[in-house]
């Protein structure tokens, strides 16, 4: 999350894109972004444009099947807490700032305390769940996941005091609210109208950045869909509030065991341009379909790639 204002300022406050920028043409608030009249009958969530099912079963079950109960895995549980680390992080950032004077700043000692409050409060929020999850995860993979925690958690507080620090080293005078509040201008979990594009009417992606850049957390490996939803949140945004989101983000985190901080390798501010544009309306005319269809998508021929899917049990029961 901290790091993002720095991606911003390294990417020149992104003025070398303003070509790009200014050659999109398709907008959310467009009449012709509408879905057909026949694809109207369901509005979906951005993230049921994921191609994570083969077949797209996974969408059928959860908008046409609702008495299918959706499993927990554990693969969405360390999503989950990966988003409310980031949150909970910028909320201690802001309230240490906001009551703490530049005289009695002690950054190091507030970070080390932090890290251990975040992960152990993570940790026994794991072990509290671990035994409802559809497939429990080992000891071993609790304990990989939760050094992840460490090393992100580690890594963004001590982006964060760098940055204060960087701007209370440039002037005199220093309100430390202000500062904060300017520099790591982030809305979180803005709710969104989607409707009129084909999508729920309650669409929240995860941050906005200085009003202007729409972002989410995604977690795992990289997917090139990821884009293609970011494209949908700004689509949406574009339709409900009548306004322009020309810049976007995946906040990617992953974590390499050669490394002592998370890789953002892909995790730069872009344009969202027409190709995206184009490729989230056909995503959502695809899925629309799927929706349209009367007979359930077969089950996917490899259940092992279905493995950390909440309806693994209901689709793939008695299959290895």
């Amino acid at each position: 999350m901290f790091i993002i204002p720095l991606l911003y300022l390294d990417q020149n406050r992104l003025q070398k894109h303003a070509e790009e920028i200014s050659a999109i043409t398709i907008r959310g608030y467009d009449e012709k972004c509408r879905p057909e009249a026949e694809l109207s009958k369901y509005k979906i969530g951005v993230h049921l444009l994921a191609d994570y099912c083969p077949t797209d079963r996974y969408l059928y079950i959860s908008k046409r099947m609702p008495e299918v109960r959706l499993e927990e895995t554990w693969k969405g549980l360390q999503g989950r807490v990966i988003e409310d680390v980031y949150l909970e992080m910028y909320d201690l950032a802001k309230n240490y700032v906001g009551e703490t004077s530049i005289r009695s700043l002690a950054f190091d000692d507030w970070i080390q305390s932090n890290i251990a409050q975040i992960t152990e409060k993570k940790r026994e929020q794991i072990e509290g769940l671990r035994g409802s999850l559809a497939r429990r995860p080992t000891d071993r993979q609790v304990e990989s996941f939760c050094n992840e925690l460490d090393i992100l958690a580690k890594f963004e507080l001590q982006v964060f005091s760098s940055y204060m620090r960087f701007l209370i080293s440039k002037k005199f005078s220093v309100n430390l609210k202000t500062e904060f509040l300017t520099n790591f201008d982030f809305i979180f979990k803005h709710s969104v109208n989607g409707t009129r594009i084909g999508l729920a009417d309650n669409i929240k992606p995860d941050f906005l950045y200085l009003r202007t850049i729409i972002g989410d957390i995604k977690t795992g490996s990289w997917e090139e869909f990821f884009r293609v939803m970011i494209a949908a949140y700004a689509m949406a945004y574009e339709a409900s509030e009548n306004t322009e989101i020309n810049c976007g983000i995946v906040l990617n985190p992953t974590f390499h065991s050669a490394r002592t901080v998370p890789l953002y390798a892909n995790s730069s501010i872009f344009v969202i341009n027409d190709v995206l544009r184009k490729a989230f309306l056909a995503k959502r005319d695809q899925k629309l379909r799927v929706l349209e269809e009367e007979n359930i998508p077969e089950t996917p021929s490899d259940s092992l790639s279905c493995r950390d899917c909440g309806y693994f049990d209901h689709c793939c029961r008695g299959t290895p």
